[in-house]
């Protein structure tokens, strides 16, 4: 596929998320929360349906709005999607909303097992249709489109039929009110953090044009897949964080918040190791030639991975206790932070300024979070989770003065976890839980059980 026509795809998914974070008002965290702090069906009934009933409603205005302003949108992002791939915006914008609505109340319902299920089919269906479609029958972008909409019916199917959930679309007043005070101050943050995450790629396709927006999304690709798994842990993380707050257990909310950080850092440091060590290889192997110019830009988005995953988990922390208004005032300043450098740095550096950019945002927000946290008495300790990104970093600057070595990418992994280890980063605990995860892996596996 054209590098340019591949541009025009990904231009397309930055305008039906801008038409989902634009028109959902941010009541999907909403939804989640509200259902998780209380057990009582019909109260989770009257949250489920109003929320439904308002979002479907504000997401038809948009989808109204992208219609009759589709040329503006066109020359809002520089006019490289292909009028053909513009009208099925709406039709995704409200599958993706439908689906994101019972994400969440399933999310709620603390229904892991279903939504990793249906994360597992949606991912299997989409592989294989792109493979279908852009492969084999040549569709190009169209194909990507089709490979997206096909796995998103799917799924939103399956969610519809195991929220369990009376759909009535009952409007209920009251339960509106306490949900919509609770949202808005989620639907600034969550524009402002679309804005501030998005805003790059068209930067660089002003400047650059559509192929330099290929070889970003390619850098990005690894680090957004990795990012979906956060997804997932987020969905069990925020509803259990919500019921220990809400029990009055502020010492084990804190502990559990900290030992989330650690781990996050942690893994992430292996997986940045990872990319620096073996990113190349990696690249070869999934994709092509011509895309290794993105390989320096994926090693430094594996980085600020991290610091994305940290300022998210800090961030629905604050939610989960209530201070829904604080990572909305917090990515105010990040929002600042990033779109300055974004000008000052993409012209200079590329893609390569754009990374950057992000880095320096999330890095200078992450101690006020953290601080946020502490004002309500959550002890972070941020010397947990700052230790494995020390190690992490020290282990980066060998890649950038010596030549690719393999066993030399493995020697320095083996002394990152050594590090981590005797500074009490990785600890007994921790290796117990991987081992037993991995003894009930197996023994699932011989019993012929999903694991």
């Amino acid at each position: 596929m054209p590098q340019d026509e591949y541009g025009g795809f990904v231009l397309l998914q930055i305008l039906v998320s801008l038409g989902l974070t634009f028109g959902s008002f941010g009541m999907e965290s909403v939804i989640t929360r509200f259902i998780a702090a209380t057990e009582d069906e019909e109260e989770r009934q009257k949250i489920v349906n109003t929320g439904l009933l308002f979002i479907l409603s504000c997401l038809s205005l948009t989808c109204i709005l992208i219609f009759i302003f589709q040329d503006f949108f066109s020359q809002l992002l520089s006019g490289y999607i292909p009028k053909n791939l513009l009208v099925y915006v709406p039709i995704l914008l409200l599958l993706e909303g439908t689906l994101s609505i019972f994400s969440f109340s399933l999310e709620g319902k603390q229904k892991f097992n279903i939504l990793a299920r249906m994360n597992f089919i949606y991912g299997l269906f989409s592989l294989i249709l792109t493979i279908l479609f852009v492969i084999y029958l040549k569709l190009g972008a169209l194909g990507l489109v089709w490979a997206r909409l096909i796995p998103e019916i799917i799924t939103c199917t399956i969610s519809i039929l195991s929220v369990k959930v009376k759909i009535n679309f009952r409007f209920d007043t009251e339960i509106f009110r306490k949900m919509f005070k609770f949202s808005i101050p989620l639907y600034g943050n969550n524009l402002l953090a679309f804005t501030y995450s998005r805003v790059d790629t068209i930067i660089i396709g002003i400047f650059f044009g559509p192929a330099q927006i290929a070889i970003y999304d390619f850098a990005r690709r690894i680090p957004d897949s990795l990012e979906i798994l956060f997804t997932a842990f987020n969905s069990a993380y925020f509803p259990y964080l919500t019921n220990i707050f809400t029990g009055g257990n502020k010492e084990r909310t804190a502990r559990t918040i900290n030992y989330a950080n650690r781990a996050i850092c942690l893994i992430g440091g292996l997986l940045v190791l990872s990319a620096y060590g073996f990113g190349e290889w990696g690249f070869r192997l999934l994709f092509s030639e011509k895309y290794l110019v993105s390989v320096p830009a994926f090693n430094l988005l594996m980085i600020v991975l991290i610091f994305r995953v940290l300022d998210s988990n800090l961030g629905y922390s604050l939610i989960a206790i209530g201070q829904s208004d604080k990572p909305f005032f917090l990515n105010v300043i990040r929002f600042v932070i990033v779109f300055a450098s974004y000008f000052l740095l993409i012209p200079r550096f590329g893609i390569i300024g754009a990374v950057l950019s992000s880095l320096i945002g999330l890095a200078a927000v992450n101690p006020l979070n953290a601080y946020c946290l502490q004002r309500q008495s959550i002890k972070i300790i941020m010397s947990e989770y700052m230790k494995p990104l020390l190690l992490m970093l020290l282990g980066c600057i060998p890649f950038y003065f010596l030549e690719y070595d393999l066993p030399l990418s493995f020697f320095i992994i083996l002394l990152f976890c050594g590090a981590c280890y005797l500074w009490n980063v990785l600890r007994i605990e921790d290796i117990k839980i991987i081992r037993d995860e991995v003894f009930r892996f197996i023994a699932k596996f011989k019993r012929g059980a999903p694991a």
